[in-house]
């Protein structure tokens, strides 16, 4: 993951492709794989209504919010 940070932020940069590959150790086209990706994910995920448990109600609240806050930043 360190790789494919350091090739982003080369190439918002505005450094070369072949610059990047020689300072990443990585191919020129692994650079140009890596510079043409959005993000990790390639989709959102789904949204949907789970199952209610009895168990899991107490922290209902809590577990929305988390999944509020994903649904915002899915490709992290």
């Amino acid at each position: 993951m360190d790789k494919i940070d350091d090739i982003g932020k080369m190439g918002r940069s505005g450094a070369s492709v072949a610059s990047i590959a020689r300072c990443t150790g990585v191919s020129e086209p692994t650079v140009r794989k890596h510079l043409g990706q959005t993000g990790l994910s390639e989709k959102p995920p789904a949204v949907g209504k789970a199952p209610e448990s009895p168990l899991l109600k107490p922290c209902a609240d809590l577990i929305d919010s988390w999944l509020a806050e994903d649904r915002r930043c899915w490709f992290k």
